[in-house]
């Protein structure tokens, strides 16, 4: 916990680009395991004459965050994850910039251990994306061993989730705040059935609350956990399409549902099959691509 709020301490401190770039290649490639900050410190600095002020300025600040944080994480079954560690997502960490660290609740390492597929579109999706959902959707999940990964919002995110749930699979909801409030709110009462097939995971402090700034961050790390990227629907301006073009920068797999052009609300869809993304028409699409 003490290492955990330091690193998001770090995070959110407005340091030099130089240095969180020197931290992230240096935990992505440590060989050993990282208890306390003085062993992150250790590692970090080569040289103790490099220590600069603002370090010993963000040991201050995380012993204040530990101090909230640890009191709110009491009995919540939270674990954390730092980069380079054997049950940290390895699609993640294999981005430009990775999170530090992230918290979790649920099995986490199912990610390394299963076919991932990522799922995103609109929160008020047009009635033919979900009866496509709860047919052809439906019908792959209930054949292949996969895991779903999305942002946990109403809409497509939700029903993504629901038919994971449904069908007794693991699902992934990365979240836009804290694991303490989650959002949306009915997170924070899932069913005791549905624990062990769910996993919650957040860059953010646990008792960070949701943000308009925490969605882009949110959106990279769900088109980084899986190798394709599934659009059910976007429009153009749409978080959905947002997440696309860092699926594309990251050079995952774009797979999109096809509309008529004419059709409201699959505007951003078209634009990202004419940048390379594949039609998807059917499971048998989808299976196609596993």
């Amino acid at each position: 916990m003490e290492l955990w709020c330091f690193l998001h301490t770090f995070q959110a401190s407005k340091v030099k680009y130089f240095y969180l770039s020197r931290m992230i290649e240096v935990l992505k490639n440590r060989l050993s395991p990282l208890n306390t900050v003085d062993d992150l410190k250790a590692l970090f600095f080569k040289d103790s004459s490099e220590t600069q002020l603002w370090w010993e300025s963000l040991v201050l600040d995380s012993y204040a965050l530990l101090v909230s944080e640890k009191k709110m994480a009491e009995g919540q079954d939270i674990h954390y994850a730092l980069l380079g560690d054997a049950h940290y997502p390895k699609l993640l960490m294999q981005i430009s910039d990775p999170p530090l660290i992230i918290s979790y609740q649920g099995p986490i390492e199912i990610l390394n251990q299963k076919k991932c597929l990522s799922v995103v579109g609109a929160r008020e999706p047009h009635e033919l994306t979900k009866q496509w959902m709860r047919q052809e959707l439906y019908q792959f999940l209930k054949t292949q061993d996969v895991v779903t990964i999305s942002g946990g919002a109403r809409g497509v995110d939700g029903l993504v989730h629901q038919l994971s749930l449904f069908l007794n699979k693991p699902t992934a909801v990365v979240l836009p705040s804290g694991l303490i409030f989650k959002y949306p709110d009915h997170w924070n009462q899932t069913r005791d059935h549905e624990q062990k097939n769910l996993i919650f995971l957040s860059e953010m402090r646990l008792s960070a609350k949701v943000a308009k700034q925490n969605f882009a961050c949110r959106n990279r790390i769900i088109a980084a956990l899986s190798p394709s990227l599934l659009i059910m629907e976007a429009n153009v301006k749409s978080g959905t399409l947002i997440t696309a073009h860092r699926a594309l920068i990251e050079n995952r797999q774009l797979l999109v549902l096809p509309a008529h052009p004419l059709q409201m609300g699959f505007a951003g869809s078209l634009e990202l099959l004419a940048l390379g993304g594949k039609v998807v028409r059917h499971k048998e699409d989808l299976e196609s691509q596993f």
